[in-house]
């Protein structure tokens, strides 16, 4: 996994609005098809899809079911569920509140299975502000660094050790917001959610519903560049150094906003970051 990036100092602009009347009830648009980001499909799923290709890397020997069928979670529980293994590559609480809260509801509506939660902080390597196709890619980024730096996360194999037990479903699970620069407005941002299925290789793709971005505020965030060089280039950057949230933070400093979730505050209705992605990972379901 890459180190964090230094934050960089976000500076006052006055010409900027500064007040929040003036930026609120921001419109929430309906949620797109994930294709119209080109989203990449694992080169083991049998989708037939022409998006691009993306190979996760595979699962350890010790969590690959041997001789054991995989389980029907769509059958009702049995009195001995079979254990199942939901990997979330991020150490941000909320987002991990979230996938865990998802699968638990599914395995207590009848799914089955006795569930266990390993946090394993792996890159998107997307920027700190992803833009376009850069959401769902960033999400398969983390999914697949988690996936690289799981057997540094599994007991040595013979030492009678149980920190994880080998499961024969695993799930890997990432959310990312992302900005959308082409579409019904200038600016909108989405949560792109991905659920992959390690042990069968099936995977669920969805987007959240947008909110529109203050134009003001998403073009200062560019200001402060991209990681991918693009401002100094005729190619629009993907990978910005800065987000949106932290340039709304820093201008609206003890006005309750938060720059993880200024959609509370800005859009019409107040609707949450999280109860955006919360619904789109119900629409999702889980690749059993």
């Amino acid at each position: 996994m890459s180190s964090s990036p230094t934050p960089i100092a976000i500076k006052i602009n006055p010409a900027l609005p500064r007040s929040l009347t003036s930026i609120s009830n921001q419109p929430i648009l309906p949620a797109p098809n994930p294709s119209l980001f080109g989203y990449p499909n694992p080169s083991s799923s049998s989708s037939s899809s022409s998006s691009p290709s993306f190979k996760f890397h595979p699962l350890p020997s010790s969590l690959l079911p041997d001789h054991v069928p995989p389980p029907d979670h769509g059958a009702a529980a049995s009195s001995t569920p079979r254990p199942i293994l939901l990997i979330i590559p991020t150490s941000n609480a909320s987002k991990t509140k979230l996938l865990t809260s998802h699968l638990t509801a599914r395995l207590q509506s009848g799914a089955g299975g006795e569930l266990s939660v390993l946090t394993i902080p792996a890159s998107s390597e997307a920027g700190e502000q992803p833009y376009d196709d850069q959401g769902i890619l960033g999400a398969y980024n983390r999914i697949n660094n988690a996936l690289l730096q799981l057997p540094d996360h599994l007991p040595p194999a013979g030492d009678g050790s149980a920190a994880v037990t080998p499961a024969p479903t695993v799930i890997v699970g990432a959310v990312e917001n992302f900005i959308s620069r082409s579409g019904p407005a200038p600016a909108v941002d989405y949560g792109a959610v991905v659920l992959y299925n390690a042990t069968s290789g099936q995977v669920k793709v969805g987007i959240s519903r947008g909110v529109q971005v203050p134009t003001e505020y998403w073009r200062e965030a560019e200001t402060y560049g991209f990681e991918d060089g693009a401002q100094e280039s005729e190619e629009e950057g993907k990978k910005g150094k800065v987000t949106v949230g932290e340039v709304l933070a820093a201008h609206f400093e003890g006005d309750q906003l938060d720059k993880a979730d200024w959609h509370k505050v800005l859009s019409a209705g107040n609707v949450s970051r999280y109860e955006l992605l919360s619904d789109a990972l119900e629409e999702v379901g889980v690749p059993w």
